[in-house]
């Protein structure tokens, strides 16, 4: 497992290897927290569910999944 500061100059490293690889070879699993807290759980990234806390308010996560053209429902 590797843990990484999240950051814009992340993700573009994380486009840049995407433009020459196939997702799973980028990562399985994505888990987003701040301080010990999980922000948001994304097992077989790509691939399945991604899990968000209860503790996100659902206008956001509308607009999340909206931004992703994607539906969601509490579970």
């Amino acid at each position: 497992m590797f843990r990484c500061k999240f950051s814009s100059d992340l993700f573009e490293e994380l486009a840049l290897l995407a433009e020459h690889h196939a997702e799973p070879e980028l990562l399985d699993h994505l888990c987003l927290f701040d301080g010990r807290d999980s922000l948001l759980e994304w097992h077989d990234a790509f691939a399945n569910i991604i899990l968000l806390p209860c503790s996100v308010p659902e206008e956001i996560v509308s607009k999340f999944s909206k931004e992703l053209g994607l539906e969601f429902e509490i579970v």
